[in-house]
């Protein structure tokens, strides 16, 4: 039911006549995401007081069984705060105030489903579960490099896209990943309490209405936020390169859409308008 930055992506259909594999996924169109009143089906309902408890009306959460021979091995999102079965492994932060929170795991998804960080994760991973102690060990951005501004060609380049606003006269990093993070994920109405601890809300405190689900904007703004990511990992173009040629399935499944490997490109377009190198 989950993919990356998409917690609407699957319903689950039970086929009864299915003797060894009944609940069955079955993906949710584009289209139908472009309604924030679609929400998944999932197989069974629980109680809220049977959930674990989770001081969050949300979480970060990952699907916990994966492959190194998958299109992608991590795959987080941000989900609304109900309950989930032990394959979807929630992370949730220790802090005073639900903002600080709902800021430390924008972040912490962003850099879980970033290509940089995939790659890692496939030299590390020896079976098909990311169990905890594998995921503790791997190499995430400090939170403070996060502080860091924004180069200048970037920032212009991402407001020239309508990635983001001119709010900040000298955005930091944060202040680029945050709202991607927030656009690609509250896309349905059930995520509002994480854009309210996110900010995003009008004059008098109500929440902003989740933002329509758009194909070609997610794929502008998940390959900036990649390329950014390679920067803060200190990996330049060549990299890049090399990095993305270890991910055939995706190569291949732009072949087929768009007859070259789009994703490349345009991850490539945004790291040129980064430093070549940034080591942290």
């Amino acid at each position: 039911m989950v993919q990356m930055f998409d917690h609407r992506a699957a319903d689950v259909v039970v086929n009864a006549a299915n003797l060894k594999r009944a609940a069955q996924q079955v993906s949710v169109a584009s289209s139908e995401k472009e309604s924030a009143e679609r929400l998944p089906a999932p197989q069974f309902y629980v109680r809220a007081s049977d959930a674990v408890a989770n001081p969050y009306p949300w979480a970060l959460g990952y699907k916990e069984i994966t492959a190194p021979t998958n299109v992608r091995t991590m795959i987080a999102a941000l989900l609304p705060g109900v309950g989930f079965g032990n394959k979807v492994p929630l992370l949730l932060p220790q802090t005073e105030t639900c903002a600080e929170a709902a800021r430390i795991v924008s972040l912490l998804s962003a850099n879980l489903n970033a290509f940089a960080l995939d790659f890692v994760l496939r030299q590390k991973l020896q079976g098909q579960t990311i169990n905890l102690f594998i995921l503790e060990q791997l190499p995430v951005i400090p939170p403070a490099h996060f502080n860091q501004p924004l180069p200048a060609a970037f920032t212009a380049a991402a407001r020239k896209a309508q990635l983001m606003n001119g709010h900040h006269a000298q955005p930091s990093v944060a202040d680029f990943v945050i709202p991607q993070v927030l656009a690609l994920s509250y896309t349905a109405h059930d995520l509002a309490p994480l854009a309210r601890d996110l900010g995003y809300v009008d004059s008098q405190g109500a929440v902003l209405p989740p933002i329509v689900w758009n194909d070609e904007e997610r794929r502008e703004r998940l390959a900036a936020l990649d390329a950014l990511f390679f920067w803060l990992y200190g990996l330049d173009a060549a990299d890049v390169d090399y990095v993305l040629s270890t991910f055939p399935i995706v190569r291949e499944q732009d072949e087929r859409a768009f007859g070259r490997f789009r994703t490349l490109e345009d991850v490539q377009r945004w790291r040129a308008l980064l430093p070549e190198f940034e080591a942290i």
